[in-house]
């Protein structure tokens, strides 16, 4: 590898470290404009010079902000699961929603705050706009949920939801409490393994992580189709 390659690709990595930096900072939008163009022009000399220098750069920097996650789901707490199915259906034209089905997370190993949960919900999937949409009705016990219904009658996006292999999940609950997101919910389905984050400080919703099964795997490619 040539001397001025690995003088271009640090170049990249210096400018980028520096826009975070500034970001967080407060620094203007037109010197954040000036460096955004600084970031393209380094690495369009990196691709001339070395396209899989350039190439290796963005997957680890991507694998290391996404931990491996892909955006998978929003998430509607309701008060009552069928009006809320009719207003996608008649108002946005979104008809081909799963039948409803009643999840009772005993039956998963459901914990609540790290004790057992008893919980019951109605649960509807449908996959639209290139991601999934679920509506949950809350019916008994205790669970992130009725909580979430408790402070807003009228219903809500409750959390987004991201995915991941199962074999992946550990490794993502353990970035995530290193950095002060405990799981305070979770239940182990034959589609997913999944675990609730409560990130409501930091962006209003709770984050669900779903570790996704050989099955499950299977089951969303058969609603995407």
């Amino acid at each position: 590898m040539r001397a001025s390659t690995v003088i271009s690709f640090i170049i990249t990595v210096c400018v980028i470290c520096s826009i975070q930096s500034n970001g967080q900072t407060g620094t203007n939008q037109k010197n954040l404009d000036g460096k955004n163009k600084s970031i393209n022009n380094a690495f369009q000399q990196n691709k001339r010079q070395s396209p899989e220098l350039t190439f290796n750069f963005i997957e680890t920097t991507m694998t290391k902000i996404s931990l491996g996650l892909q955006f998978t789901q929003i998430a509607w707490v309701v008060k009552d699961i069928k009006i809320s199915k009719k207003y996608f259906q008649e108002v946005m034209g979104i008809s081909n929603f799963s039948i409803i089905d009643t999840i009772r997370v005993k039956e998963f190993g459901g914990t609540y705050y790290g004790k057992p949960s008893n919980a019951e919900s109605l649960v509807l999937l449908v996959y639209s706009g290139g991601t999934f949409i679920e509506l949950i009705q809350p019916i008994s016990g205790n669970s992130v949920f009725q909580d979430y219904l408790d402070k807003n009658p009228a219903g809500g996006i409750q959390h987004v939801a991201y995915s991941t292999s199962v074999a992946n999940l550990d490794k993502v609950i353990s970035e995530f409490a290193d950095k002060g997101f405990p799981v305070i919910s979770s239940f182990n389905h034959p589609i997913a393994t999944i675990v609730f984050l409560d990130t409501r400080k930091e962006i209003g919703v709770m984050t669900e992580i779903m570790g996704i099964t050989k099955e499950g795997e299977e089951m969303v490619q058969q609603m995407k189709n």
